[in-house]
């Protein structure tokens, strides 16, 4: 996203099948003064909550880069292995 000064979401089928994932989701970010201002927005965006809370994510990768112009972008893929147990989304994380 920062080397194309760009903000998207990227084609999650491809995550999947590198990664032997069952399911993932992705949070994307661009603009923010720090990678706490990210996740503070992240945190009061629903959609966004539903993916860093949801207990069926077990795998989390994180990267941050600097555009040209010196705008952040942020990402965030969460994951679930395929064969990996599944849990009720209301079941409590401890």
């Amino acid at each position: 996203m920062a080397s194309k000064e760009s903000m998207y979401h990227q084609p999650l089928g491809r995550v999947l099948r590198a990664c032997k994932l069952q399911m993932a989701g992705e949070n994307v970010a661009y603009g923010y003064a720090s990678g706490s201002d990210a996740v503070q927005a992240w945190m009061h965006s629903p959609g966004h909550r539903a993916n860093i809370l949801k207990p069926r994510y077990r795998l989390v990768a994180v990267a941050a880069a600097r555009s040209a112009s010196g705008q952040w972008y942020a990402a965030q893929v969460f994951g679930q292995r395929s064969g990996a147990s599944r849990t009720s989304d209301s079941t409590p994380r401890r």
